[in-house]
């Protein structure tokens, strides 16, 4: 799992340079950087027999090994608070963690943002796994509870459904009826919607087109007479 915070910096000599005073990147800073790096080469080099399962998998493994450790940072907060009452001392400003996207959605847009990214330059097959790939990101996200807009003051979690919706119904109205029949992208659009049906209200024109497109079209008469 990505690291939260980085170790107390140890006290120095004066005029001796730290970490950070040599213009490098912070330990956990590289190690993401690098983590990363290595996802999207990965996705690349991906091929459609292998598809790209890794995904979803580091991101179950990042939330068993992040809800693990703040089960931990929870009881030792739970002493610390039994102390705290005990002494009659309060909690400083500094003691309280600011409000922000939660980490766990955090991860899961960078993911995603590496599956969206990929899908620009593919096609076919590939392109299949890639959405599919991205639907079993989600399908996680709802089965862990990890979208809580109401805790997001800053919007992220709204914003990725709605690029997802956006995103799924664009690729189905591309496709031929053949095709879209049974595209991934119908597992994408029911998981959107169990986790919250607004991006649908916005775009129930989208959404009907789409469906429209699929409906066998109608006989006439002059069809079924033939030429």
């Amino acid at each position: 799992a990505v690291a939260d915070v980085e170790p107390p910096a140890k006290k120095r000599a004066k005029g001796e340079k730290g970490p950070r005073d040599d213009g490098a990147e912070p330990a956990g800073a590289a190690y993401q950087s690098a983590l990363f790096t290595c996802i999207t080469t990965a996705i690349s080099k991906t091929t459609v027999q292998q598809e790209t399962a890794f995904v979803p998998l580091l991101f179950a493994h990042f939330l068993e090994e992040r809800r693990r450790l703040a089960a931990c940072k929870e009881a030792e907060a739970a002493m610390e608070e039994q102390d705290t009452k005990g002494t009659g001392r309060k909690r400083s400003a500094a003691e309280i963690a600011p409000v922000r996207t939660p980490c766990e959605f955090c991860f899961f847009v960078q993911l995603s943002g590496l599956l969206c990214s990929a899908l620009r330059h593919s096609e076919g097959a590939k392109s299949a796994a890639l959405v599919s790939c991205l639907v079993s990101l989600w399908r996680l996200v709802r089965l862990h509870g990890v979208y809580r807009p109401r805790e997001d003051p800053e919007g992220v979690q709204r914003l990725s459904l709605e690029q997802l919706v956006q995103l799924l119904l664009r690729r189905l109205s591309s496709m031929k009826p053949s095709e879209a029949r049974v595209a991934p992208e119908w597992s994408g659009l029911r998981e959107a919607l169990t986790l919250e049906p607004a991006p649908f209200e916005k775009r129930l024109d989208e959404v009907w087109a789409v469906i429209q497109d699929l409906s066998p079209k109608p006989t006439t008469a002059s069809d079924a007479e033939g030429p």
